[in-house]
């Protein structure tokens, strides 16, 4: 899985382009997505994982959302 510097390092022959980041989104590298010029991320399992929806289990979805919300607005 690359990192945030890919993305860098995309925008640097390409500076037009709007990337959007998936895969390797944690709550630990969303904001470094988006530090290095990613114009949104995507959270997958790491926000929602299958067992989270099969288990009902809503209010940690919630939890974790906020979680991402402040991590990307500070």
């Amino acid at each position: 899985m690359l990192g945030p510097g890919h993305i860098t390092s995309l925008l640097g022959p390409f500076p037009n382009i709007a990337l959007v980041q998936s895969g390797g989104v944690t709550l630990s590298t969303a904001a470094a997505f988006l530090d290095a010029g990613a114009v949104a991320v995507f959270a997958g399992s790491d926000l929602v994982s299958p067992a989270m929806v099969e288990n009902e289990q809503y209010d940690e979805v919630l939890t974790r959302a906020a979680g991402y919300v402040a991590a990307v607005s500070s």
